[in-house]
């Protein structure tokens, strides 16, 4: 007779498809900025998202994550939660933050996909002047919610 088609009840939301790889770590980046923008909206900050604010280290556009133009401060946001290629990106977001961002920049690291290697070594690249900090999640809004100081 051929294939079954199934017909989905009134009012229900159709799954959306499998993403993979890369694709699945923008998507969840992306919904993790969008919170971190709405909670310190929340908190009475102006948040711009993916602000360009000057040129990377290899002179092409430089935009942050979120920006938050009264202070200055960028904020980098690095999620992924499987094993992937995040951790080498560390050193390239440093020396951004080192000598490309105008401000001082924070980043949130967070997901079971970053390993613990690199997580350390990328707190160890904090010099409090550049690199103001880095921050899980949970540590981030903690953070931030103390009021967020450069």
């Amino acid at each position: 007779m051929g294939e079954q088609i199934e017909f989905l009840p009134p009012g229900a939301v159709e799954p959306p498809l499998p993403v993979q790889g890369g694709t699945l770590a923008n998507t969840s980046g992306k919904a993790i900025e969008d919170m971190l923008a709405t909670f310190l909206g929340q908190q009475g900050y102006w948040v711009k998202q993916q602000e360009l604010v000057g040129r990377n280290i290899y002179g092409g556009r430089l935009l942050a994550d979120l920006y938050l133009p009264s202070l200055p401060l960028a904020i980098e946001v690095k999620w992924q939660d499987r094993r992937g290629s995040i951790d080498r990106v560390f050193p390239y977001v440093v020396e951004n933050c080192r000598k490309a961002y105008p401000c001082p920049v924070v980043i949130v690291a967070d997901g079971a996909g970053i390993s613990p290697g690199a997580l350390e070594w990328l707190r160890g690249q904090v010099d409090g002047r550049k690199l103001l900090g880095v921050y899980s999640l949970p540590e981030f809004f903690s953070w931030a919610l103390r009021g967020v100081r450069v």
